[in-house]
């Protein structure tokens, strides 16, 4: 009797598990096929998605897919896989607590592309309750495809992959996965770079948290293994119609009868914990072949690489003959101490074990670069020139450029050049930019490594040897043209502290200025104006590390000068040496105390006549003063002078035949000494106060020279003689009765 019970209690829990079991089927696969499930998969799409054809699940938890998508996106990175077919098992149990746990899931006919993108998907700030995610085993045996960017691996592979993260920012681990491929093939787009490699790979990470160890410094954590061999393309060179040698990859499968054999790239390089394990090699050997000319023998040569990894440094070696015909070489033979990547890491406090191991990048060039020991020996043709920049400090204002010739036998010690290390470039284009102007021309350059009393010091030598200058804002017809300038460059030895403590002196002497018209930029507008002649420029300058002044020597000499300076026309010699002295970085101020003006032979015209048969002359002294290089100059200075006479002075405020005549006795009474303020303001030059003496006169005036003609006052005194004039705008008025008193009282400042 009591067996009957047990039987039907058996049957009524078959029928009912078989009634559960019939519903997950219709509930289970309607989720899988009608988009709920998808639903719930890609509530944050920004972040994950996951899409597929159609699915099937026969019990809880296991399910599998078909023609499935996946992607995401993590900071700067976007990534998607395909699998023809994907199938797993989730375990019940685990979500009571929170996790999600698929122990095993296998992929079919797997493709996985990487992506790097402008849109930086900034994770959110760590908080508690995420939920906990572990895919112990992740695992196909039919990879495809993978695809960072540009470059495709193609072939047929196996991957087991492992993975744990809690969400909202907890711990990632990363368990012990590998990879491995078989006959496949690396290609950029429809280059060839790599057939018939064979892959095998293994990577671990322990579990950190992202704030710990960001992006790439969770090397510093990994445990490591690469194993790689394949057949790389040679490199064929050939003539182009300029006469130069031009390389590019041969086609592996190239057919032509120069055509290189391929080369070889052989690595076995490991990891422990961010540093190189002894005993890793990688080895390159790069096949070279080139037509020489008809008749003749192919060309053929060999490039090496060589890395080694020993138990206190990794070795590297490189050896690359030069196209044929253009004797040269590069080999080099460097060291770098210790095995360690360029991280800093650490464990976790033992209070805060839950944090677990930190690392960061060490982003100190400084620390890897006195890694550094070895030798370089380089005689090579380069189409580009622009690399040799960070060796002169990536100076902003100095432009090496074209193609050339570098020549270099360089010896590192620790991160620096040592002494007898030497670079010469026979010639290259160069550009330099001072004071809002451009000198460009074709130059040579040499770099030479002294040892000094603070260590070794490099010192630089770059010769423009036919330049030209224009304003750096115009690209125009060039208004200086000149020989042999010269930069002298004290750089440091050591390459960490390049582009500090840098000392530059720029210097080039008469060079041609064949219209000195191009000076008006620089001078307000009516108040001086030049008309014509021509000119010798030379400069010496002492720049700094941005290519700006700290002190120079601008000195012009012009001939047959055509000027005008308010309603006077003048013709005459003009020598003016400037000297700057730098006074406020920020604002381009400059002191100009010491600066010359000197006029030679001056001859004046007024209203279309000779003023005077005997010619001018004066000696300018700027005693104290500050010019603020724009355009156009602002300048203010207290100036004293000597002249033949103030012939010119008094032309400023008339034509002399309308003075009284005595006054015109002031004229022939010798030289004269000036003393008074300059200053130029953008829209005028004034005068102001200006006084002129000898022994038998003084002269005391106010003068402004503008675009509406001249303004200003005159008092003359000549013993007891005296005048005064007013000048406005072109316009004359005597005052020659209680002339003082108006000049002093009432004349206009």
């Amino acid at each position: 009797m009591t067996g009957k019970p047990a039987k039907r209690r058996l049957r009524r829990a078959l029928w009912v598990l078989a009634g559960a079991w019939l519903a997950w089927l219709l509930v289970g696969n309607l989720a899988l096929n009608t988009g709920l499930a998808e639903r719930l998969a890609n509530r944050k799409p920004e972040a994950f998605t996951m899409h597929w054809r159609h699915g099937l699940t026969l019990w809880p938890g296991q399910a599998w897919l078909w023609r499935v998508q996946v992607g995401g996106h993590q900071r700067r990175i976007a990534w998607r896989g395909h699998a023809a077919r994907v199938g797993g098992r989730i375990a019940l149990l685990p979500l009571l607590g929170r996790t999600l746990e698929i122990p095993l899931l296998t992929a079919h006919q797997v493709d996985f592309e990487l992506d790097q993108v402008e849109q930086d998907r900034v994770p959110a700030a760590p908080r508690a309750g995420g939920w906990t995610l572990r895919f112990p085993l992740i695992a196909t045996d039919s990879l495809a495809m993978l695809r960072a960017g540009p470059l495709f691996l193609d072939g047929v592979g196996q991957v087991r992959f492992g993975i744990g993260k809690q969400l909202r920012g907890g711990p990632l681990e990363i368990l012990p996965s590998s990879g491995s491929l078989r006959g496949a093939r690396l290609r950029q787009h429809d280059q060839v770079l790599l057939d018939g490699v064979d892959i095998e790979a293994m990577f671990a990470l322990p579990a950190h948290r992202r704030e710990r160890a960001p992006g790439l410094s969770r090397l510093g954590l990994a445990d490591a293994r690469l194993r790689l061999s394949g057949r790389t393309p040679g490199l064929a060179v050939r003539l182009d119609e300029a006469g130069r040698w031009r390389s590019h990859l041969e086609p592996l499968d190239g057919q032509r009868a120069d055509a290189p054999a391929p080369g070889e790239l052989r690595v076995d390089l490991a990891l422990e914990e961010g540093a190189l394990v002894p005993g890793g090699t990688l080895a390159l050997r790069l096949p070279l072949a080139a037509e020489v000319g008809a008749g003749q023998p192919t060309w053929r040569a060999e490039g090496r690489l060589a890395l080694a990894v020993q138990a206190d440094a990794v070795e590297l070696e490189l050896h690359l003959p030069p196209p044929p015909g253009d004797g040269g070489r590069l080999d080099a033979t460097l060291q770098l101490a210790g095995r360690h990547l360029p991280f800093v890491c650490e464990a976790a406090p033992p209070d805060q074990a839950a944090l677990g191991p930190g690392c960061s990048i060490d982003r100190d060039p400084a620390h890897q670069l006195a890694r550094i020991d070895g030798e370089i020996d380089l005689h090579w043709h380069f189409e580009r020139l622009d690399w040799l920049q960070p060796l002169l400090g990536s100076l902003p204002w100095l432009a090496l450029e074209g193609a050339g010739r570098v020549e270099a036998a360089l010896r590192v010690a620790a991160g620096a050049l040592a002494p007898g290390s030497r670079l010469v470039v026979p010639a290259l284009d160069a550009r330099i930019a001072v004071l809002d102007n451009r000198f460009s021309g074709q130059a040579h350059a040499r770099v030479d490594v002294e040892a000094g009393p603070q260590g070794p010091q490099a010192q630089a030598a770059l010769v423009v040897d036919r330049f030209e200058l224009r304003p750096a804002d115009a690209a125009g017809q060039a208004y200086v043209m000149g020989r042999d300038l010269r930069l002298d460059l004290s750089l440091p030895a050591d390459l960490a502290r390049a582009g500090q403590d840098i000392g530059a002196r720029l210097r080039f002497d008469d060079a041609l200025v064949p219209d000195l018209r191009v000076y008006n930029r620089y001078l307000p507008p009516g108040g001086v104006v030049l008309e014509g002649g021509r000119g010798v420029l030379s400069g010496d300058f002492r720049l700094d590390a941005e290519g700006e002044v700290g002190s120079g020597r601008i000195d012009l000499r012009g001939q047959q000068v055509r000027m005008t300076l308010g309603q006077v026309h003048l013709q005459g010699e003009l020598a003016v040496d400037t000297r700057l002295r730098r006074l406020d970085l920020a604002r381009r101020r400059f002191d100009l105390a010491g600066t010359t003006v000197r006029l030679d032979q001056v001859e004046g015209h007024e209203e279309g006549r000779r003023a005077r048969t005997r010619p001018w002359s004066a000696q300018f002294r700027l005693r104290t003063g500050e010019v603020g290089w724009q355009r156009p100059l602002k300048v203010d200075s207290m100036l004293s002078a000597q002249a033949s006479d103030v012939a010119l002075l008094l032309g400023l405020f008339g034509p002399l035949r309308q003075f009284p005549d005595w006054t015109l006795r002031l004229v022939d009474s010798g030289p004269a000494l000036l003393d008074g303020r300059l200053r130029l303001d953008g829209r005028a030059l004034e005068l102001a106060p200006l006084h002129a003496r000898n022994e038998r006169f003084d002269i005391h005036a106010r003068l402004r020279l503008a675009q509406g003609g001249p303004s200003g006052a005159l008092l003359m005194a000549w013993g007891r003689l005296k005048a005064a004039l007013e000048l406005a705008n072109g316009d004359r008025r005597w005052h020659l009765r209680g002339a003082e008193a108006w000049f002093h009282g009432d004349a206009a400042p």
